[in-house]
C-alpha cells in the first residue's frame, strides 16, 4: 500500500515540475556608441510656417510642385558616402510618428494609400563628400491633387553608407571587421493643405496579449481617420485579474498621431507574474472622458513562448493543467484506488484462509 502511494505522489509531482517553464537567454548585445559624422542643415523656403526650424513645415496647394534644399556637412576627416531615400510618416507602436521607406507592416500602416508621400518626394539616391566639405542638395515634393484639405506627412532618411574598420574585443586580443555600420536620420516634411478637414474623434479597440523575443505586451489598435495630425494625446492604463486584483499600472507619455494612422499600440508587461488567466485593461485616453474596457486573456503557450523568448523562469500554477493532464491524473489514480483494494482484499482473503487452517 505504502508503495502505491509512493508511486501516486511522485506521479503527481512530475506534473506540478512539468508545468514550470523556464529557458536560458544568451543573447548578446553591442552599443553603437560611434557619432553620426555629418550634419544636416535645411535652407526654409518662403512658405515655411513661421518659428519652426526643425523641419519642413510648409503650406502649399494641391497638384503643385515645391522645391527646396538641404546642406549636409561632412565632419570627418575623410570621405563619407550617403544614402538618401524619400519616406513614409507612420506611428510606432510604442507611441511617436516614425518615417520609414516601407508602406508600413501588420502593426502599423495608414488606411488611405493616398497619404504615402514616399513617391511624392523625389531626392539624389546617393552623394560622396570629401573631408570637412560640404554638399547642397534639392528636394522636389509633387502636392498630389486628389485632396484640398487637411495635412500630407512624409520625411527624408539620410543613411550613413562609409565602410569604416572598427574593433571588436574577442577574449584575448582585438579583432579589426571592415564593413558598413549603418547610422541613419530622418528629416520630416509637413505640408498643409489650404484648409483643415473636418476633426474625427480617434478610435481605440481589441485589446489582445503579445509575446516577443524582448518580452510581453498587451497591444490594442488605437486609429486616427482624421486627414490632419492628432497631437499631444496621451494615456493612463491599469491591468486587473479576474478577481479586480491590481496587476500593474502606468502611463503612456504625450506623442502625435500622424494622419490615417492606424497602430497596434504596445503596452510592456511589468506585473511582478506573468500567469495564464482572465485579464482586463482599463484605458484612460487624454481625449476622452470615458475609459476603454478590454478583456483578454493570456493562456499556458503564451507562458511557454515568454520563458522561451526572455529566459525568464515562470510557473503554471497546477490547476492550470489541460484537461489532458487532468484526465491522466484521474485515470492514475482510479488504478490506484483499484490495486489498493485489490491488494487490501487479497490480504484480508490470505488471513481469514490462515485462520480457517488452524
Amino acid at each position: 500500500m505504502r508503495n502505491i502511494l509512493k508511486m501516486l505522489l511522485i506521479s503527481s509531482l512530475c506534473f506540478t515540475f512539468a508545468s514550470n517553464a523556464k529557458a536560458e537567454s544568451t543573447k548578446p548585445t553591442e552599443a553603437n556608441t560611434q557619432n553620426i559624422p555629418y550634419e544636416i542643415k535645411l535652407h526654409l523656403p518662403k512658405n515655411q510656417v513661421e518659428g519652426i526650424k526643425s523641419f519642413f513645415d510648409i503650406n502649399v496647394k494641391p497638384g503643385t510642385t515645391q522645391t527646396f534644399e538641404v546642406s549636409i556637412q561632412n565632419l570627418s576627416p575623410e570621405d563619407i558616402k550617403i544614402g538618401i531615400e524619400s519616406a513614409n510618416a507612420i506611428n510606432s507602436p510604442r507611441g511617436g510618428i516614425v518615417y520609414k521607406k516601407e508602406k508600413g507592416d501588420q502593426y502599423s500602416f495608414l488606411t488611405d494609400d493616398s497619404f504615402y508621400m514616399d513617391e511624392h518626394i523625389n531626392v539624389a539616391n546617393e552623394i560622396v563628400i570629401g573631408p570637412h566639405q560640404s554638399k547642397k542638395i534639392p528636394v522636389v515634393v509633387n502636392i498630389p491633387d486628389s485632396r484640398e484639405k487637411g495635412t500630407l506627412l512624409g520625411g527624408i532618411i539620410f543613411k550613413d553608407l562609409t565602410e569604416r574598420e572598427r574593433n571588436v574585443s574577442k577574449e584575448s586580443g582585438q579583432l579589426s571587421l571592415k564593413g558598413k555600420i549603418e547610422l541613419a536620420q530622418a528629416l520630416g516634411i509637413k505640408m498643409n493643405l489650404s484648409s483643415s478637414a473636418e476633426t474625427i474623434p480617434l478610435d481605440v479597440n481589441n485589446a489582445s496579449n503579445r509575446v516577443i523575443p524582448s518580452g510581453a505586451f498587451i497591444e490594442f489598435e488605437l486609429e486616427n481617420s482624421n486627414a490632419d495630425i492628432v497631437e499631444d494625446i496621451s494615456f493612463s492604463y491599469k491591468v486587473i485579474d479576474k478577481k479586480e486584483n491590481m496587476i500593474f499600472k502606468g502611463e503612456i507619455p504625450e506623442f502625435n498621431v500622424a494622419p490615417k494612422a492606424k497602430v497596434s499600440m504596445e503596452i510592456p508587461w511589468t506585473g511582478e507574474t506573468y500567469q495564464p488567466g482572465e485579464y482586463k485593461l482599463i484605458l484612460q485616453p487624454s481625449f476622452e472622458d470615458q475609459p476603454f474596457i478590454s478583456d483578454f486573456s493570456i493562456n499556458r503557450e503564451d507562458v511557454k513562448t515568454y520563458a522561451a523568448e526572455t529566459g525568464q523562469k515562470v510557473y503554471v500554477p497546477i490547476l492550470n493543467l489541460p484537461v489532458y493532464a487532468w484526465f491522466i491524473f484521474v485515470v492514475l489514480l482510479l488504478i490506484g484506488l483499484y490495486l489498493s483494494y485489490k491488494y487490501g482484499k487479497k490480504k484480508t482473503t490470505n488471513k481469514d484462509n490462515s485462520i480457517d487452517a488452524t
